[in-house]
């Protein structure tokens, strides 16, 4: 009679190791509290201090910088899994147990952010943005300086941050004057942009500068 339920027994642990293993993380990711496990990395780029993460969450695209570490360029790797845990200024990803801390916020964080929009009607807020330029590609330049107003979109220490625009005419104009007009904008794509002249440089993302 033991060595039957012993029999019965054993095929039932099996099946259960067999559930448990299929509901691991992909790549050995943990989902611990404030993480969405199954992120995949659609590319990666190295802008100066930083990498330029595009990650595809469910429906959701995001992109975030995160620094130039061993830890960050495991993580990231084009077409990895990771977990992504919501924590902190701009969230970290996870993968094999490894953390990759970011430390720069774009879309959608910044174009969707609520604070600060509510009853303001038509009214821009302005203020005036002194920075140098950090880095320069073909596509974008990072600007290191004063930002004001970026409260408003729940980025912290605009006193000293990067914020990163397109290479474009118009932020190609802002850069090599290093003072231009910041302007928040409640509706449209560009939340936030320097002006130039009568063109607008809206900014992409924003960084915390990098570490000494």
């Amino acid at each position: 009679m033991t060595i039957r339920l012993l029999a019965l027994a054993f095929p039932l642990s099996c099946l259960l190791a067999c559930l448990l293993a299929c509901a691991a993380p992909p790549d050995g990711g943990s989902a611990g509290p404030g993480a969405a496990p199954g992120a995949s990395v659609l590319g990666v780029r190295e802008r100066g201090p930083y990498l330029d993460v595009v990650v595809q969450d469910g429906d959701e695209t995001q992109r975030r910088f995160v620094p130039v570490s061993p830890d960050c360029r495991f993580v990231l790797t084009a077409e990895a899994r990771v977990a992504f845990h919501s924590s902190g200024l701009a969230g970290r990803f996870e993968r094999s147990g490894v953390l990759c801390t970011a430390v720069g916020i774009g879309d959608p964080l910044m174009s969707r952010s609520n604070r600060g929009r509510g009853g303001m009607g038509e009214l821009i807020p302005r203020g005036q943005a002194n920075f140098r330029e950090l880095y320069r590609d073909d596509d974008v330049i990072l600007l290191r300086g004063r930002f004001p107003l970026v409260e408003r979109v729940g980025f912290t220490g605009g006193d000293d941050c990067v914020a990163v625009v397109r290479n474009e005419p118009a932020c190609r104009d802002a850069a090599e004057e290093g003072v231009a007009s910041i302007e928040f904008r409640a509706r449209g794509k560009n939340t936030l942009a320097l002006v130039a002249g009568r063109e607008l440089c809206r900014i992409d993302l924003l960084a915390l500068p990098p570490a000494p």
